[in-house]
């Protein structure tokens, strides 16, 4: 391990900055390491040694001790390694599946779902009801573990009323703090936002047919495009004049009004030239983004398109055929039309582009 040999490193140190490490421990078991780290992450309590069986066993007085807490609960007593298990239950029929391995927090599958309930504890929909007050057992039960403060605390008490616990107030914020990246109502790349979790992107390697707008109208030439296809801007040459994002028909470059430079999506350019694919599709947990060449993509897109529709009859793949600004990178499969998503039905490059870049003989 790693962490053994830097241990082994710093082992004859006196001087006060190693201390640190010389302070720490990695004293698990080699068979079953993993567990045991997990059995760690997972907490116990320090009188006892069991472990916890959930985030409101956690004591904020130093008798329990958690790694993570979010994770408390992942890991039982008797070697139950909750995240194993492999139930096919489906007891309310809504796809949540409680006994099939776990989640956090408290295996809750929909956060804040005590909000699905009237200040009595009863569903408001009750065709699709989550999690209920049992009146005659005195508890809060479901499909759904309640995500509640306690399960035995009744719908008039302060921790089974309030339906957002992880806040301070316990209820729904009208408002929130500002974020920087917010401009002209939109959030950076609002137009990559996923809806409904079924807004799949797909990148392809190949070049345009025409030179991007936003490099068009650019008049210090800050915007290239490089070989893979990638458009890249040059912060040291950038005024922050905002052309790019006016000639864009899809709105991407943003401005930072702080630093007042143009930015976007570079398509992680540095990592394509290495043999790698963008970070977003090789971090992406939900297989939402996929990168390749162009004939690979669309071939996956299709695929996806015939699963989308089953339950989404207007999906369409969105940006794959030559169009107005000559094709992109970019191709979507989309549930509902593209204004749905803020996306121009028939994106068009501006004509004024043109007569921008006219050379007069």
């Amino acid at each position: 391990m790693l962490w053994k040999k830097i241990r082994e490193l710093y082992a004859d140190s006196n001087e006060p900055k190693d201390q640190i490490i010389k302070l720490l421990t990695w004293n698990y078991p080699q068979e079953h390491m993993v567990e045991h780290i997990m059995r760690e992450v997972n907490g116990y309590d320090l009188s006892t040694g069991k472990l916890l069986n959930g985030i409101g066993e956690i004591k904020d007085e130093g008798t329990t001790n958690s790694g993570m807490w979010i994770y408390a609960g992942v890991m039982r007593e008797g070697g139950v390694h909750m995240a194993k298990r492999r139930g096919q239950d489906d007891p309310g029929n809504m796809g949540i599946y409680p006994g099939y391995g776990w989640v956090w927090l408290d295996n809750i599958h929909l956060l804040y779902n005590r909000a699905s309930c009237d200040e009595n504890g009863n569903p408001i929909n009750p065709d699709k009801k989550i999690i209920w007050w049992d009146v005659a057992a005195k508890m809060w039960k479901g499909y759904d573990r309640p995500d509640v403060g306690s399960l035995t605390a009744a719908p008039n008490t302060p921790a089974g009323q309030k339906p957002f616990r992880m806040v301070g107030e316990g209820v729904g914020r009208i408002f929130a703090a500002s974020y920087k990246d917010v401009e002209d109502g939109e959030t950076r790349d609002s137009s990559s936002t996923p809806v409904d979790g079924q807004y799949l992107s797909f990148m392809s390697q190949s070049s345009r047919r025409r030179t991007p707008a936003c490099m068009l109208g650019c008049p210090e030439g800050a915007i290239s495009k490089k070989d893979s296809g990638a458009v890249v801007i040059d912060e040291s040459k950038c005024v922050g004049c905002g052309y790019c994002r006016t000639n864009c028909p899809f709105n991407v470059p943003r401005i930072d009004p702080e630093r007042n430079k143009s930015t976007k999506c570079d398509l992680c350019f540095d990592r394509i030239e290495h043999g790698m694919i963008p970070s977003c599709a090789k971090t992406c947990t939900a297989e939402a983004i996929s990168f390749g060449t162009k004939v690979d993509m669309i071939k996956l897109a299709e695929e996806r398109l015939k699963e989308v529709r089953m339950s989404h009859p207007n999906a369409q793949i969105y940006g794959v055929h030559p169009n107005g600004v000559g094709g992109t990178h970019m191709m979507y499969v989309l549930p509902e039309p593209p204004e749905v998503y803020g996306l121009p039905k028939a994106p068009k490059t501006p004509d004024s582009i043109d007569l921008w870049r006219v050379k007069w003989s």
